[in-house]
């Protein structure tokens, strides 16, 4: 059993990033979210496992050095929290997604949509989060998220090789059927880079290596094709022109909002890793 030294819970209401790059990580439970992340840090900060019961129960946030491969510069990252309607409905997990936003609102490098690579078609949970994200945050997100698919390890890329041959064609794979999904406006010219990194035996390993250096020039190509600005909004700025509590209820308020657009049966897309 690994020893976890944990994450931080409850994040402070500034974050001080300067050139760190800022990841939130978006995913459904068992697509390999906590394992991406450990994997990163080359660390044990995020608790993995195989219970059908969400792992990652309330925010994550750390800031430490990207390890896999050394690349010279801190990442901070933090871990989404389930956003369901029973989640608002219950305090402590609306002062949770209200610490997330805040946490965002500082500015974002990049969104990690992270799918098992056997799970190709998104989920509901994932395909109801990312519209949550688009009616907050705007179109402009799409610019900034990148899709990384886990569990491809270097035993069975041979047999996956066929699976990422399709996700990636440029005119039927996984980028062009996620512009035609009903209730998404994904702009003409958003890129949405696919990346594929193993979950095992990543240490002191030359293939994992390689993917999760490809991880790390893809978020990095994001920032450079975006100006070295971090991703900002009109809802990350009126959160900022909030404080304590008035913060805190204009997040729910916007979230709860948003959810009611876009997805009337959230509440039954509630699982989260």
């Amino acid at each position: 059993m690994p020893k976890y030294n944990h994450a931080v819970y409850n994040p402070p209401l500034r974050t001080r990033d300067g050139e760190n790059l800022v990841i939130a990580v978006l995913g459904a439970m068992g697509m390999g979210k906590s394992s991406l992340l450990n994997a990163i840090l080359q660390e044990c900060m995020f608790a993995t496992g195989k219970s059908p019961e969400p792992v990652t129960k309330t925010i994550a946030h750390l800031t430490k050095a990207w390890r896999l491969p050394p690349v010279g510069r801190n990442v901070h990252i933090i871990d989404t929290p389930g956003m369901c309607d029973a989640n608002l409905r219950d305090r402590d997990n609306a002062d949770n997604i209200a610490q997330f936003f805040t946490s965002l609102s500082h500015g974002v490098s990049a969104f990690l949509i992270v799918i098992h690579v056997r799970e190709t078609k998104l989920d509901s949970y994932t395909q109801n989060m990312l519209r949550l994200f688009e009616e907050l945050l705007g179109p402009p997100f799409w610019k900034y998220a990148v899709f990384v698919f886990t569990h491809v390890d270097e035993h069975l890329v041979p047999q996956l090789n066929v699976d990422i041959e399709e996700l990636l064609d440029p005119e039927d794979g996984f980028a062009a059927v996620l512009r035609q999904l009903d209730g998404f406006n994904i702009p003409p010219q958003a890129e949405l880079p696919l990346v594929f990194v193993s979950n095992i035996n990543t240490r002191n390993n030359d293939y994992a290596a390689e993917c999760f250096g490809y991880l790390y020039d893809t978020v990095a190509a994001r920032e450079r094709k975006n100006g070295g600005r971090k991703f900002t909004c009109t809802f990350f700025q009126n959160v900022l022109s909030y404080q304590g509590l008035e913060r805190r209820n204009f997040i729910i308020r916007s979230v709860k909002k948003a959810a009611n657009v876009v997805i009337p049966a959230i509440a039954n897309s509630c699982a989260v890793m």
